[in-house]
């Protein structure tokens, strides 16, 4: 039976069973997705992955912040082959395959179904998502820095006052 494998990700080390008999796999945040995506960057209906004649194809279902593989983002659908990796958000799943389980050729990769995204884009938005995960985890990241949640804002600390010194300041003043 050909199951996913968290490579690297929130969840690194879950197997997720693809069933063979259950033709669409849907991967996002949502409760409700077969394979629940454990990354802040994930839509809640992120991608999908379809059994057809006995091939494994990945589709992104217009999410956000798009699926990659190969480090190029994924614009159509493409054959998952056997060991393929592919990447939502910070989260790098792997395709394995028992011997014989899919077929021995491969589908042409259609010239239109990614998009060539820079290193130096990649390297960015992956450390955009350790950030965010660092912060959901109230873990420093390892260069250093700590992320602010975009929820919260930085305020002024307010010093307690004696109530004998009069009304209270506004909002405005503080």
């Amino acid at each position: 039976m050909a199951k996913l494998l968290v490579i690297e990700g929130r969840n690194a080390g879950a197997e997720y069973a693809i069933p063979p008999g259950k033709p669409v796999i849907k991967l996002g945040r949502s409760k409700t997705s077969d394979i629940q995506v454990l990354d802040p960057q994930a839509s809640r209906n992120h991608a999908e992955i379809a059994l057809l004649e006995g091939r494994f194809m990945l589709r992104d279902l217009g999410s956000a912040n798009g699926t990659y593989y190969r480090n190029m983002k994924l614009v159509g659908t493409i054959e998952l082959r056997p060991d393929s990796r592919f990447r939502i958000g910070g989260t790098v799943y792997e395709l394995l395959t028992e011997p014989g389980e899919v077929p021995a050729v491969a589908l042409p990769l259609p010239a239109d179904s990614l998009e060539i995204i820079p290193p130096e884009a990649v390297k960015q938005q992956r450390k955009q998502a350790d950030a965010i995960i660092a912060a959901q985890e109230n873990v420093v990241p390892v260069d250093g820095s700590t992320p602010l949640p975009s929820k919260l804002k930085a305020v002024k600390p307010v010093t307690p006052r004696d109530p004998s010194e009069g009304d209270l300041p506004s909002l405005e003043q503080l």
